[in-house]
């Protein structure tokens, strides 16, 4: 488990292309080495992952094709940031709110507002199914980071990022028609589809469908 507070960025070195997965290197900043052991979970843009190996400054991360195709790791290029968060531990603080690191999808970046205190940031969902779960002032995490929800708009909607967020993560270069990773919030999920359910089972039991 995670919080959605990034700790800070690794550089995207390559893929090595393996008989079962695809190997990611990553280069990390010393300050995140500390401690890190093969076996680890690691958030990377809001994807969890396991160290395979750490050469030098260097983290190794085996990934499955459907973990590329469903993230944007297939759009990273050499030296590009990622966003990182070790694992939540017992007595960490919870300064965002839990995630999982399991992505529902991507979503692409419509607009940018500057703001005088902030960033709005339009967000484009092309997964219709996700956009239920999304409401305003609810929580998501966009390419791991924990945000809260401003606006929504049909299949759109909108996140704020405070200047300490905009310039400790990868948001810090983030343009129009960016992809980005989206993990929607598992306790309002469950909410939405446990209301959903008794709702259609209670329709059924009076014969309405």
């Amino acid at each position: 488990m995670f919080t959605g507070i990034v700790m800070g960025q690794a550089k995207f070195i390559s893929f090595k292309r393996k008989q079962n997965c695809i190997s990611m290197k990553l280069k990390f900043p010393i300050s995140l080495l500390n401690d890190l052991k093969i076996g680890d979970s690691v958030s990377n843009n809001g994807c969890c992952l396991t160290v395979q190996n750490i050469v030098q400054k260097c983290v190794l991360f085996d990934i499955i094709e459907e973990t590329l195709q469903i993230t944007n790791f297939k759009f990273l290029k050499k030296n590009c940031l990622i966003n990182i968060e070790r694992a939540l531990k017992i007595n960490s603080e919870l300064g965002g709110h839990l995630v999982s690191g399991h992505i529902t999808g991507t979503v692409i970046i419509n607009r940018i507002i500057n703001n005088e205190m902030n960033k709005e940031i339009w967000m484009e969902c092309k997964n219709f199914a996700c956009m239920q779960y999304i409401f305003e002032k609810g929580c998501v995490c966009i390419n791991g980071v924990s945000l809260t929800v401003g606006r929504v708009i049909n299949n759109f909607f909108s996140v704020f990022i405070i200047p300490e967020t905009f310039k400790n993560t990868n948001f810090l270069h983030a343009r129009e028609m960016d992809c980005l990773n989206l993990e929607i919030d598992y306790i309002t999920q469950v909410t939405v589809d446990t209301v959903n359910k008794q709702c259609k089972d209670y329709l059924k039991k009076i014969n309405i469908i």
